[in-house]
């Protein structure tokens, strides 16, 4: 899959996830696309190198809760967007550590069926 297609995916499950989760915002304002687009290329940039990482590091716990603790795994990576973009001022919030672990299920759940409706996973 391409680069771009990536990060558009993102953007759109980005997007799908401060629709649907109270507590996890993304403040759109005059630069707010250029902003958006920065925080999914910043989720593919965590996605690709910290969150390999997370899961062998975590990887006793995934086995012993039979891979649903990738769930875990998956709020803390966005935990880590939603730090950085604090720290960037790009714009993406979340109330909670719960807010974010639900963002995170969105995400996923919006991205795999991106993928499986384009066929490109």
């Amino acid at each position: 899959m391409s680069v771009v297609l990536k990060i558009l995916f993102n953007a759109l499950a980005l997007w799908v996830a401060v629709t649907l989760i109270d507590g996890f915002r993304f403040d759109f304002d005059d630069n707010s696309v250029l902003a958006f687009f920065g925080v999914a290329l910043l989720l593919g940039i965590v996605n690709v190198t910290i969150k390999p990482l997370l899961t062998i590091l975590s990887l006793p716990f995934l086995i012993l809760t039979l891979g649903i603790g990738i769930v875990l795994v998956n709020a803390i990576v966005l935990s880590i967007v939603v730090g950085v973009s604090s720290l960037l001022s790009l714009g993406l919030t979340s109330d909670s550590f719960g807010a974010t672990l639900l963002a995170a299920l969105v995400v996923s759940a919006a991205s795999f069926a991106l993928e499986t409706l384009t066929r490109t996973r």
